[in-house]
């Protein structure tokens, strides 16, 4: 972006809500370092995904903590066999309750699952995989997704309707039937 704005240093747009003419200013020279430095931190602030992320790193090293990830793990272990795999995807899918760390987590433990019921691990990973990305966003719950995706829906939304409000909840019966699907 640094170098793009150097390039494209001079050429204008018309912004649409405002019909404000904005001028891309260089960011390679010292008053765009200052610019940069300047407003760090209020342009962080102001990005919704960061707050999220924030969030979702201490809910998952909580859920650890506390023993909730073993606790489901030994849950798992006494799933029927006839029931483990829709069960697993039941869980994958919901696995997005901690962001993308889902398709991260889901696998080695689906793996480890397997293992442990003398099945084929590279089999459970694979499954854990296609589970925690086949319904990637579909939860149950109100996930951290629908909040970053409202966020973002809104800002951009407002550039139209300032008044208008996008809430996580807005497509929250779709995604519940998105589960079962």
């Amino acid at each position: 972006m640094i170098i793009l704005s150097g390039v494209f240093e001079g050429v204008s747009a018309i912004a649409p809500a405002t019909n404000e003419k904005i001028e891309i200013i260089s960011l390679l020279n010292r008053k765009g370092l200052k610019w940069i430095l300047s407003s760090m931190v209020s342009n962080f602030t102001k990005f919704p995904p960061l707050g999220l992320v924030l969030v979702m790193m201490m809910a998952s090293g909580f859920a650890e903590r506390s023993g909730f990830i073993p606790s489901i793990m030994k849950t798992l272990t006494t799933v029927p066999d006839s029931l483990m795999i829709p069960a697993i995807f039941i869980i994958g899918i919901c696995s997005n309750l901690a962001s993308d760390a889902g398709t991260v987590i889901i696998p080695p433990l689906t793996a480890a699952l397997f293992y442990a019921r003398k099945k084929d691990p590279i089999f459970g990973m694979i499954l854990g995989y296609v589970a925690a990305s086949a319904g990637f966003t579909a939860n149950l719950f109100i996930a951290g997704t629908d909040v970053l995706l409202a966020g973002i829906t809104s800002a951009s939304a407002k550039i139209a309707n300032p008044a208008y409000d996008v809430y996580p909840t807005a497509n929250y019966y779709f995604m519940i039937a998105s589960v079962f699907v």
